[in-house]
């Protein structure tokens, strides 16, 4: 797992640019209406829409959503119940009218495994943490497309067999290369901005500014929690010059993120010199494809989807509730930066970047890990402060 955080000089490697790789194909019904994107005039007016529609389903005791990139399609996974499949159309029609009714293409799929099972995984895996040693890191998450929960690190497969032969058939082992993501963007003056360079006084650490909250009357940058140390003093690009703040709130159990007091604007990089206000900050909602993330590394990618939430980031202890994205991976140095939507003249916040798990020797399927907006909301009790 890469964590992209606490990167060292010599690691400051450029990856190769990649897609993830497409949600599987499934049938049931689909509607005949326009593509996703397309018909996103404003992207989070668009969200909200998902939003309602993933709100909806859940409402109808569906295990999730997703997007298929094959089809263009909003897909919701429903549990056969008590009345089985024909009582499952009978459930989808106000979800197919609504899709309709916002020109949001949609079908329904039939699930495969039950919610009691995934939630049995989902504990075994979180106890699992403890009695795996602390130098392999993995993360987990239930993926509605494959309908199984898929668990992503850096042990061998060996470490997981139990767990694996308990739940053979609903739960998928990938290993790989897990980051923790550590590493003008670099020459940011007050009031400072999201998306910018942070390096400690040791010049040893980097991460990236995620965006300005407001607690008690005081401003601070959000960035990842597992980048700096309480009390570390962080920089904007060099030591000793054009100070960003002190680490003076940070979680480390349940939540990586952590506050540094600065004087800070409610502003983010969407380039090396470009900023753009925030507008507004919102959950990213899943099997939405338009999310863009701002690295001081990796600098602006867009085109990101939401894969689901919910998941599981374990790389010293269980973070819980993570968004997990697809698309072009992040760089270590990146940890901490925003993931946002663009609206033209402003963007609308979603979440901080933690870390990325990629298959062993490649840059494509990769999964990118995120905590959203409420969860550093609920836990820091902060508000945005917009620009």
């Amino acid at each position: 797992m890469i964590c992209h955080g606490r990167v060292n000089r010599l690691h400051r490697v450029r990856r190769a640019f990649v897609s993830v790789a497409g949600a599987m194909v499934a049938s049931g019904w689909m509607g005949l209406v326009p593509a996703q994107a397309a018909a996103a005039v404003n992207p989070q007016v668009r969200a909200n829409q998902i939003q309602s529609l993933n709100d909806m389903a859940a409402a109808k005791g569906a295990l999730g959503t997703y997007f298929d990139t094959l089809t263009g399609e909003t897909v919701a996974v429903l549990p056969v119940g008590s009345g089985g499949v024909t009582a499952n159309l009978a459930v989808a029609s106000p979800l197919t009218e609504y899709a309709s009714s916002v020109g949001l293409p949609f079908r329904i799929v039939t699930a495969t495994i039950d919610k009691v099972t995934i939630r049995s995984i989902e504990t075994v895996l979180t106890d699992f943490r403890a009695a795996l040693p602390t130098a392999y890191r993995y993360a987990f998450f239930f993926d509605p497309s494959t309908q199984k929960v898929v668990i992503e690190g850096d042990a061998p497969e060996s470490a997981f067999a139990s767990i694996l032969r308990e739940f053979a058939g609903d739960a998928v082992y990938r290993q790989g290369t897990m980051s923790i993501d550590s590493g003008s963007r670099s020459n940011d003056p007050q009031p400072h901005s999201g998306g910018a360079l942070l390096v400690n006084s040791a010049d040893s650490e980097f991460c990236t500014s995620g965006f300005t909250v407001s607690k008690g009357g005081t401003n601070y940058l959000v960035t990842a929690g597992h980048c700096y140390d309480l009390n570390t003093m962080t920089y904007n690009a060099t030591p000793g010059i054009n100070p960003m703040g002190s680490v003076v709130y940070r979680a480390t159990t349940t939540v990586d993120d952590e506050l540094i007091q600065s004087y800070a604007q409610g502003k983010i990089y969407v380039g090396p010199t470009t900023l753009k206000p925030v507008a507004g900050a919102y959950d990213p909602v899943a099997s939405y494809n338009q999310y863009c993330l701002s690295g001081y590394w990796s600098g602006v990618t867009c085109g990101h989807t939401d894969l689901t939430n919910g998941g599981y980031f374990c790389p010293y202890f269980c973070a819980n509730w993570f968004t997990i994205f697809g698309g072009t991976p992040p760089q270590q140095g990146d940890s901490g930066a925003p993931w946002y939507l663009d609206g033209g003249s402003w963007v609308s916040v979603s979440a901080t970047l933690s870390g990325h798990w990629c298959p062993s020797g490649s840059t494509t399927g990769c999964s990118i890990y995120a905590s959203p907006w409420t969860l550093i909301k609920s836990y820091f009790g902060v508000s945005i402060v917009l620009g």
